[in-house]
């Protein structure tokens, strides 16, 4: 019987299909400076119409402590050098394609008009939006290193801001 579970498991194993990775990023990150400075502040701020969630912007649909905006989860009003906005930064990273950034399910699905079903409807009215401006800078220029870096650690991710400041306040 030992004999027969190894061999369906060999069988199964083989008969997987093989997973091309040679057009993924590999060793890259994003910026976490940035996503605490500038991105992070999004996830809090109403950006336009009515939201089906009590509260302000996607963190009173997402949050942790019982949003019920699917498996995308932040905390709301995360402070720099926290866990919560530690957390924050893992849950988007999450959600964003470094291949793609326009592809990106962070910016796809609240956009109005992407064709992407939202439950909580469209957020960010168009991709001349601040927030969707900001959210796609952060995306768009990935950093080499496989930690959450800043702008003291990495000379790229510094180039993110623009004079010191987030590029789209």
């Amino acid at each position: 019987m030992r004999y027969i579970s190894l061999f369906c498991t060999v069988v199964l194993i083989a008969s997987c299909d093989n997973v091309d990775v040679s057009d993924q990023i590999t060793g890259d990150t994003l910026c976490f400076s940035y996503f605490d400075q500038c991105v992070n502040q999004k996830f809090d701020q109403v950006v336009s119409g009515p939201l089906s969630c009590s509260g302000n912007g996607g963190a009173a649909c997402h949050n942790v402590a019982g949003g019920v905006g699917g498996t995308f989860k932040i905390h709301a009003n995360a402070q720099t050098n926290t866990s919560e906005m530690e957390g924050n930064f893992f849950s988007a990273k999450a959600f964003a394609n470094l291949n793609a950034p326009a592809n990106s399910s962070l910016l796809l699905k609240p956009l109005a008009n992407s064709g992407v079903n939202h439950g909580g409807g469209d957020v960010i009215p168009n991709t001349t939006h601040p927030a969707y401006q900001e959210i796609i800078r952060w995306i768009s220029l990935p950093v080499q290193d496989p930690t959450p870096v800043d702008a003291n650690e990495n000379p790229a991710c510094a180039t993110l801001f623009v004079g010191g400041a987030c590029a789209n306040p």
